[in-house]
């Protein structure tokens, strides 16, 4: 009976401090060793360090009265295609072996990531679309972003980037305008045919009257002269 009471009577705050002194090491042992490891875990995964760029280009300012939309190329898929050039496997094993990427070993983390180093680089990198025009003559904003393990090597590498972006951008910019060109000028050309044409119809057109004035004028002055002599 007395062993039922003494079950039934709560623990004061005093009896449950004793209880986390004496098994204290039971909290703080488990502590530890979560906090270890996670520092453990920390010294062998690499620093990362991510240097972005933003670039913004001009949709091009040419009337859709002069130019058919066949020459506007949109400025969505010139960002594609230039994407494209700029990401492809030649063009990024070169940036690779000027700089030496992925040269060292691979840590931890590595060992999740794809072997071919042009894979890795393609998986360092991020292109995102910041804004895009509404119409003609408006800006088209994007970043890239490129992680490294050093500042420094992030940063030269977004710069060859950016500088690839950017020539790369204006070498199909000159080609649009190349062929912008050759069409204005086929169509002046042609312009320039036809209208040529309607004035040889026009100067025909007006010879036409005065042969037939000179001939009828000529016959009415034969016929009189006549009349006077048979007078």
């Amino acid at each position: 009976m007395s062993n039922k009471v003494e079950e039934g009577v709560p623990r004061g705050w005093e009896e449950y401090l004793a209880i986390v002194v004496r098994r204290r090491w039971w909290i703080l042992l488990p502590l530890f060793l979560c906090w270890l490891g996670v520092w453990g875990v920390s010294w062998t995964l690499p620093t990362s360090y991510t240097s972005d760029a933003l670039i913004s280009a001009e949709q091009e300012k040419v009337s859709d009265l002069y130019v058919m939309e066949n020459v506007n190329v949109n400025l969505q898929n010139r960002l594609q295609s230039t994407t494209q050039k700029v990401l492809s496997y030649a063009s990024l094993q070169s940036i690779i072996e000027r700089f030496k990427l992925y040269a060292a070993p691979p840590r931890i983390s590595g060992f999740f990531k794809p072997k071919d180093p042009v894979d890795q680089m393609r998986a360092d990198l991020k292109i995102e679309l910041v804004g895009a025009p509404g119409y003609r003559g408006e800006f088209f904003t994007f970043k890239i972003h490129y992680s490294a393990d050093t500042p420094q090597l992030a940063q030269q590498v977004n710069s060859e980037l950016t500088s690839l972006f950017i020539n790369e951008n204006v070498r199909a910019q000159r080609q649009l305008s190349e062929a912008t060109t050759a069409f204005l000028d086929s169509k002046l050309a042609d312009a320039r045919a036809k209208m040529e044409e309607q004035e040889a119809q026009v100067s025909a057109f007006k010879a036409k009257p005065t042969r037939l004035i000179r001939k009828r004028f000529g016959a009415e002055g034969l016929s009189g002269n006549f009349d006077g002599s048979t007078i």
